[in-house]
């Protein structure tokens, strides 16, 4: 029982979070409650949480040694020798598997996405992720490749305004991460091409352009006059973080302190019923 808890903890089940971005094509366009979208929106969700698994896997297998001189992920299970390599790497190999044959059966229009997601995965894991800028790009882009691998698996339209949010969002929550890592003192090697202004200018822009292209987004896009008071909930959300990120320096792993920020948890709350008041007309 305690060696099946160290495989759920290496699988990182808090990271799944991240693939809630899959849902975002159908709640956007009102289909939410459509059955058959939600269902393969669903298996999309499982798929992808486990093709993450796979690579968060194989990731802490490539970090092994970084890992163990990290103050925290020295306790995660392969750094800390209660998961050894071998059984790591075979662990691996079951998760990848099963994601590829679960998403051939349930969600095929959407494996050369997951496919695609994977190949940039394993390249990030032992080369692009010491090159920088392309490092924080590379992660957004991954959260691009959810929002389009949920609009293709329940066929619904994607906004091009709606991937420019998503894409802001996540280069705002990962440069947001940076910022944390590098007051580490063992820091990731790519860390060494960032200085701590450097990180601030791309924090603040990633913010403006949050803000910016989402506001746009709800006047020209949304249909309905409400829409742009939406914005009020994403400016409390996006100030918030950056206070977590230069005051408390808890912003590491965003998608834990969703769940341990009660004002940013407020804010998405909020955001998402004021957002489905609008999209489900429940006034």
């Amino acid at each position: 029982m305690r060696d099946m808890l160290q495989y759920i903890v290496l699988m990182r089940p808090f990271g799944w979070v991240k693939n809630i971005f899959v849902f975002a094509p159908i709640f956007f366009a009102g289909a939410i409650f459509d059955y058959p979208s939600l269902l393969l929106a669903a298996s999309a969700f499982v798929v992808f949480s486990l093709v993450s698994s796979s690579v968060y896997v194989l990731n802490d297998i490539a970090d092994l040694e970084h890992d163990r001189n990290h103050s925290a992920k020295k306790a995660r299970p392969i750094a800390s020798g209660r998961i050894s390599v071998l059984n790591a790497k075979l662990f691996f190999g079951v998760l990848f598997l099963v994601a590829f044959v679960a998403a051939y059966a349930l969600v095929p229009a959407i494996v050369p996405v997951l496919a695609l997601y994977f190949l940039l995965n394993v390249l990030y894991s032992f080369f692009l992720k010491y090159v920088a800028v392309l490092d924080i790009l590379l992660v957004s882009f991954f959260y691009l490749l959810r929002v389009i691998a949920g609009g293709i698996a329940a066929s619904v339209f994607v906004s091009n305004w709606l991937l420019l949010c998503v894409t802001f969002l996540a280069l705002f929550l990962v440069v947001g991460k940076r910022k944390a890592e590098y007051r580490e003192e063992t820091k990731r090697k790519v860390l060494e091409a960032y200085t701590p202004a450097v990180l601030d200018v791309f924090l603040a822009m990633s913010a403006t352009l949050i803000i910016f292209s989402y506001s746009i987004y709800t006047v020209l896009v949304l249909n309905s006059p409400l829409a742009v008071y939406s914005v009020f909930f994403v400016l409390a959300g996006v100030l918030r973080y950056m206070l977590v990120v230069y005051v408390r320096n808890d912003a590491e792993y965003p998608e834990k302190m969703i769940f341990t920020d009660r004002f940013i948890l407020a804010s998405l709350f909020g955001w998402g019923i004021f957002m489905y008041i609008i999209f489900y007309h429940v006034v």
